[in-house]
């Protein structure tokens, strides 16, 4: 009775290590799959997003070019 309890432990064990080693690492195609694709064989075009970006970066003013205020920098 005590070989049999040990079989199990033994075979409970490796079976537990197998399912721990064999995880697999997120990569960016998971990542992707949950974007709705852009198909443009059809009408549907909502998804696809082709144009400029709404807000375009625009870099800040400095006070040396004096563009916030017009006036002299004393």
């Amino acid at each position: 009775m005590g070989t049999s309890k040990a079989v199990i432990f033994i075979a409970m064990t490796l079976l537990l290590a197998s399912i721990t080693c064999e995880g697999r690492q997120i990569d960016y195609g998971a990542l992707d799959r949950n974007r709705i694709p852009c198909n443009r064989r059809t009408n549907n075009m909502k998804n696809c997003h082709t144009g400029r970006p709404a807000n375009p970066y625009v870099r800040g003013c400095e006070k040396i070019n004096r563009c916030r205020s017009g006036k002299d920098i004393s």
